[in-house]
């Protein structure tokens, strides 16, 4: 109730991993090198540079949006499509993430899931580069994003039947 705007929309790439534990470095790479591929579809849909940061395990791209709160779901329909095109086993984009009063990652701050052990240690979280200035991101080009999901098909019965199957 508290949250009147929405300043930032975060794109938070995850390395698919057993839940509580850190990333290993090859993880932890392939979450950077998605969120590298997320920006650059992004920048060719005429969208500005944002703030890439490391998570930790992971990596976050951040936006400056200028949404109410209640933003009708468009955050979340950003994600999810973002999600859509860029999942795999590998790595996937959160799209939990668009809840308003989410808070993220304090960067400067070392991200500790589990215990620190070889192979999965403890990481900074850390600002990668902020663009100067930050443009914010309209309500076109985030519609244009949610555009990009692919509808499902419907699937029409045969021409004479009734749609059910026989034996």
């Amino acid at each position: 109730a508290e949250i009147t705007r929405r300043r930032w929309l975060l794109i938070d790439a995850d390395a698919v991993r057993p839940a509580g534990i850190s990333a290993t470095d090859e993880e932890h790479d392939a979450a950077l090198q998605r969120s590298q591929a997320v920006a650059a579809w992004l920048r060719l849909h005429g969208w500005p540079d944002p703030i890439q940061a490391d998570s930790g395990n992971g990596s976050h791209l951040l936006y400056r949006v200028d949404l109410p709160a209640d933003d009708g779901g468009l955050c979340h329909r950003v994600l999810k499509a973002l999600a859509a095109q860029f999942n795999d086993a590998a790595v996937t984009i959160d799209p939990s993430v668009a809840n308003a009063s989410r808070i993220c990652k304090l960067y400067g701050s070392v991200s500790r899931k589990g215990d620190s052990v070889l192979g999965r240690p403890h990481r900074l979280a850390r600002i990668l580069h902020a663009p100067d200035p930050i443009a914010v991101v309209s309500r076109e080009l985030l519609e244009a994003v949610v555009a990009t999901i692919p509808t499902p098909r419907k699937t029409e019965a045969p021409a004479g039947g009734n749609g059910t199957l026989s034996r």
